[in-house]
């Protein structure tokens, strides 16, 4: 029993000492310290080089509103946007600056609210939207445009998006 838990703590030890080393090697951004192009890209205002680390912003509280990882002044990993009190409200994944993989939206209580597929900045693939935690709509999209769906009522019936549905979502 003691040879587990002198493991287990070895193990943490190891763990806190690499995670530090790595914290220790990110950059923190915030805006005051950044430019940004005409194309997106971050700059560090000091030096005029393309950030790499992560991009930081702040409620009043000092408490961290929205981050996102930076390689070469582009999006590169997973952008997180958080409330005043901590929870997350969305997530969106980005490769070399453009949107990549399933971006998701939270409610206050931490319930799903939307789920967005992108493939290089276009939707692509099936968006769900949640409603009092159970799904309402649900659109298909090909590079960026609506192409079918599904939209359901309170008491759970589905009915297939019109023509004029696909219409106003794309225009």
């Amino acid at each position: 029993m003691n040879y587990i838990k002198g493991i287990s703590l070895l193990l943490s030890i190891l763990f806190l000492v690499n995670a530090s080393a790595f914290a220790d090697n990110v950059k923190i951004y915030s805006l005051s310290n950044v430019i940004f192009n005409d194309n997106g890209i971050a700059y560090d205002k000091i030096d005029n080089t393309p950030v790499n680390g992560i991009l930081k912003t702040y409620y009043m509280s000092g408490k961290v509103k929205f981050e996102t990882p930076l390689k070469n002044g582009k999006r590169n990993g997973t952008s997180k946007a958080y409330s005043e009190f901590g929870k997350i409200l969305g997530e969106t994944s980005y490769k070399e600056g453009k949107e990549n993989g399933v971006e998701k939206q939270y409610y206050e209580s931490g319930k799903i609210k939307l789920e967005i597929p992108y493939k290089d900045d276009k939707k692509h693939g099936v968006e769900r939207y949640y409603k009092s935690g159970r799904i309402n709509q649900k659109t298909t999209y090909k590079n960026g445009k609506a192409v079918s769906g599904f939209i359901y009522t309170e008491d759970g019936k589905k009915r297939k998006m019109t023509n004029e549905d696909l219409y106003n979502i794309n225009k």
